[in-house]
């Protein structure tokens, strides 16, 4: 049988040997939500849902963490045994035995010199197109291929769809996504044509995008969001962004939107920072949606830095002017009382202690007045409260006051205070020791 999580797989396999009313009940739920790490669990959970309609019956959602797919030599004790290497057929019968799956998460495993394309990761479209939840990972190996996924397929019920590590090279067209609520968009690139964010989406109300970018010819993905200005409620732009043409995030055009998460890091003060044919895009903040409910300012790439074992690319750029602006404009618009805030409920900044800390009062103090909770997180600037700190990195340290001294703790403090709906993923999910992400990534329906 495949694993699910360890801990719950080794306390449900107890529970279910104690009598058979244990069973009944402990059965289903040991089934409900699987989780395969190998070829070998791929085979196994297989030959078990096949064999057994009933248990097919019981799963609901389907995490494949170490999908492979080259035929041979995926894992060398699969090597041997043959049944292991027809992956994609085993995917496939697995699928056909479980009819009412509705979340499905892959972490793919490629081999360098191969170059796989999504029909090798989903063998059979067709199966796939009752998922209400899509996510896959490329871990870091970037799908190249010329069709992404045939636009004559429909997607009629699909509400989620998370892609990382992909080049959506030649990506023209996307497939029908009639129900799509929620995008998720990491570390995905487009070169050539094509576009990053797909338009015509009815149901659309909910992007993320982490680390993405477009090039060359492909088209600007901050156009294609203002398509969706008056719809969109929840907008996530962290880690980096890159334009293939200059453009201006303007946050006042989106009026229905709820709740806004920026990273620093994402955008720029004049003039541009380019790469290659790529440039940053600017960010404007003279007004905030009239729905707006939660607002959250984030400099992961500075707070990691600031933590003694975390290691942070020496080619990102200095965030300090583009924070003293925000930090200027969000000075003004509290200013102006609720009729410039009619809706904020929550406001969290995190950045630079040399940027903040001296208008950290005044902030809290006008979000005060306003009945808006502000939080903050700051570093390289002492704090009063913190009486002593062992450390020769910058401080790192919350409104508590307390200093964080490892991103585990740093993560437990950005799921309290980030106004974010839902658990932020800031990370890969086909990163184990990912500080931000989770691995438990498929949510039962």
């Amino acid at each position: 049988m495949a694993s699910t999580r360890p801990n719950t797989l080794r306390d449900l396999t107890t529970v279910v040997l104690v009598s058979r009313e244990w069973n009944l009940c402990g059965t289903a739920l040991l089934y409900r939500n699987p989780f395969i790490d190998s070829p070998k669990s791929l085979y196994l959970f297989m030959r078990t849902v096949t064999t057994d309609a009933l248990l097919g019956s019981f799963v609901r959602s389907i995490v494949v963490w170490n999908m492979p797919l080259t035929p041979p030599r995926v894992r060398p004790f699969a090597v041997k045994k043959r049944r292991y290497r027809r992956a994609q057929q085993n995917w496939t019968n697995a699928m056909r035995a479980c009819p009412h799956v509705t979340a499905l998460g892959i972490v793919c495993n490629s081999s360098p010199n191969f170059h796989p394309s999504i029909a090798t990761c989903l063998p059979d479209l067709k199966l796939f197109t009752p998922l209400r939840q899509l996510r896959i990972c490329g871990r870091k190996t970037w799908f190249r291929s010329p069709f992404f996924i045939p636009p004559d397929i429909v997607f009629p019920v699909l509400e989620e769809l998370s892609l990382e590590c992909f080049i959506l090279d030649n990506l023209i067209e996307w497939p029908r996504l009639p129900a799509l609520k929620r995008l998720r968009l990491s570390c995905c690139h487009v070169f050539q044509q094509g576009s990053l964010i797909p338009k015509g989406l009815p149901s659309l109300r909910w992007v993320e995008l982490v680390g993405v970018g477009t090039h060359m010819r492909a088209d600007n993905q901050i156009e294609a969001l203002y398509g969706y200005a008056n719809v969109l409620e929840s907008l996530a732009i962290t880690v980096a962004c890159w334009t293939s043409t200059h453009a201006v995030l303007e946050v006042s055009r989106f009026k229905a939107l709820k709740h806004l998460a920026l990273d620093f890091q994402a955008f720029f003060v004049p003039p541009p920072i380019a790469i290659g044919a790529s440039v940053q895009p600017g960010l404007t903040l003279d007004r905030l949606p009239p729905k707006l409910k939660t607002l959250d300012f984030l400099d992961l790439t500075g707070t990691l830095r600031a933590l003694n074992n975390a290691h942070i690319r020496q080619n990102w750029h200095d965030t300090s002017a583009v924070q003293g602006d925000i930090r200027d404009a969000m000075i003004r618009v509290l200013s102006g009382g609720r009729d410039s805030v009619p809706s904020l409920r929550g406001l969290y900044v995190e950045g630079m202690g040399t940027v903040w800390t001296q208008w950290r009062e005044e902030l809290s103090l006008s979000c005060n007045a306003l009945d808006v909770k502000f939080e903050s997180l700051f570093y390289g600037a002492p704090v009063v409260g913190v009486l002593s700190v062992n450390s020769s990195s910058p401080l790192l340290v919350g409104d508590e006051p307390r200093v964080y001294k490892d991103t585990k703790e740093l993560g437990k403090m950005r799921a309290r205070n980030i106004g974010w709906p839902s658990l932020l993923l800031l990370g890969m999910i086909c990163v184990p020791g990912d500080a931000t992400a989770s691995l438990s990534f498929v949510d039962a329906c």
